[in-house]
């Protein structure tokens, strides 16, 4: 279901935003995201169940532990907060 949110609401997203014009002339750096978005969706709800309460202990102990296998693509708890 996470996964057919993403493609939907990228595709509403790609229709509505307007392009930003920039009026100087610096360069835009753009790293590319590893992780997919339908897997940082499934996490954030997964925090959101009742047992957990501090997302980089979920992250850190739970996801990068425990759920492994289930997330090929993991990155660190730093680049997941800034995807």
């Amino acid at each position: 279901m996470a996964d057919e949110f993403c493609k939907v609401f990228n595709t509403i997203l790609r229709r509505r935003v307007l392009e930003a014009t920039r009026k100087d002339n610096k360069r835009d750096y753009h790293r590319d995201e590893r992780m997919p978005q339908a897997e940082i969706i499934l996490i954030m709800i997964m925090f959101h169940s009742p047992n957990h309460k501090c997302l980089k202990h979920l992250y850190l102990n739970e996801i990068c532990v425990r759920y492994k296998h289930l997330f090929p693509l993991i990155v660190s708890y730093s680049r997941f907060t800034e995807l």
